[in-house]
């Protein structure tokens, strides 16, 4: 989906995405190189499984488990976002499923484009609930990112509210808050 700067972004990495100004995707190597070394180990392993003293075959069986993960993880971990301006790593720090049966959908966007942040932290929250707020937070550059996101079909979920950015002093204000939510 194309999606220009001024409409809700599908998710917070899309909107990290579509301001490559102030956001950036690094690659941490000392991972990618540990995960190569593992999958050395892996292959290592199923060539030569006597090297354990347990059985041939269950060390094949693990060795090649550990394969694909160490393989998977080797093509796609090791990259996150971090903010330019601050050099902070973006991390997800929490994630709240709004029970819709309780509140509903123009109560949750209304309480956030009012930021009306301790009324979405006191909302009632269960799991599998189409209506989510994601949390994103830049620790060191003291910044939070905020999206409600809803399912709109089993294979369809983006972003219902465009990304909030709290920033200094209020970060600091709501930090207690966000970390409850």
């Amino acid at each position: 989906m194309n999606q220009e700067k001024t409409s809700v972004p599908a998710n917070l990495y899309d909107f990290y995405t579509q301001h490559p100004e102030k956001f950036e995707m690094r690659t941490d190597q000392k991972k990618k190189v540990l995960y190569y070394v593992l999958i050395g180990v892996c292959l290592l392993l199923l060539v030569i499984p006597s090297l354990l003293p347990i059985s041939a075959l269950l060390v094949r069986i693990i060795a090649g488990l550990g394969l694909v993960v160490f393989g998977f993880s080797a093509y796609a971990g090791g990259s996150d976002y971090y903010n330019k301006e601050s050099g902070g790593k973006i991390t997800n720090i929490r994630l709240k499923k709004f029970d819709g049966e309780e509140i509903g959908e123009e109560q949750i966007v209304t309480m956030f484009e009012q930021n009306d942040i301790k009324g979405l932290a006191d909302a009632p929250s269960t799991d599998n609930q189409p209506i989510q707020l994601y949390v994103h937070e830049d620790a060191l550059g003291k910044e939070f990112y905020l999206q409600v996101m809803k399912f709109y079909s089993s294979s369809d979920f983006r972003g219902l509210t465009p990304v909030k950015v709290i920033k200094e002093p209020e970060y600091s204000k709501l930090y207690s808050l966000i970390q409850h939510i």
